[in-house]
């Protein structure tokens, strides 16, 4: 009979093989992942700028941007004054600057929507829509598939948009003072600087949920900024 010459892999070739595969797997994953995030960057930098746009028509119709007023403790979670990308870096979670990131970000759903009363993705009657969300542009509350209620606008990694009008808020305040006494000084009225935009400020945090800081802490620059998309 004659014996079989077929030779079989040895140890060192299949661990060889299977330590190729493994490089291949990872240089393919870390491609895909940077496909993602470069794809996630471009439609938060379109969102901001679309967003934007609605903020320059709803100020030509209305005399002033989207801005909820009338709040006059800078540590309300109310309002859109307070929320300072100087030093609120995380929108997520259960924080007092989470919060702020929610209910700032309703308020611009609202006021661009025209959905005013229950914010459940229908624009109420007589109000502009100055801006159709798209449903993946919401987090949202449903029942039965519908949506019952928007609770914020959230950018392509599930975070809520940031939305502030501290700076405006701050030009107001120093104006105020100049009225009453020519010789205010802009750092002793009005404090430390919130904000970047005389205008507003809208940004995306670019995926990250962390401060370099405690939570409202000192202000940035933080680590992670350069990963926003923002508009200043």
């Amino acid at each position: 009979m004659k014996r079989s010459t077929v030779r079989g892999f040895t140890l060192v070739e299949l661990l060889t093989v299977i330590v190729i595969i493994t490089v291949l797997t990872s240089l393919v994953i870390g491609v895909s992942s940077l496909a993602h995030r470069n794809a996630a960057m471009h439609r938060a930098t379109g969102e901001i700028a679309a967003l934007s746009s609605a903020c320059e028509n709803y100020r030509s119709d209305n005399g002033s941007y989207p801005r909820l007023a009338g709040v006059t403790e800078p540590t309300a979670i109310a309002g859109t004054d307070f929320l300072d990308p100087r030093k609120d870096a995380v929108p997520t979670g259960s924080g007092t600057t989470a919060k702020k990131y929610q209910l700032a970000s309703q308020f611009l759903y609202e006021e661009l929507s025209g959905d005013k009363v229950d914010r459940d993705f229908r624009p109420n009657a007589n109000e502009k829509t100055y801006y159709e969300f798209k449903p993946d542009m919401l987090n949202t509350q449903k029942k039965d598939g519908k949506v019952i209620l928007v609770n914020w606008i959230q950018d392509p990694w599930g975070n809520c948009y940031g939305y502030s009008t501290g700076y405006a808020f701050q030009e107001q305040v120093y104006a105020d003072a100049l009225r009453s006494k020519a010789s205010a000084n802009r750092l002793t009225e009005v404090g430390p600087p919130v904000g970047y935009n005389s205008t507003f400020d809208l940004w995306s945090t670019g995926g990250s949920n962390r401060a370099d800081a405690p939570d409202g802490g000192a202000p940035g620059p933080f680590k992670d900024s350069p990963k926003w998309v923002k508009n200043w």
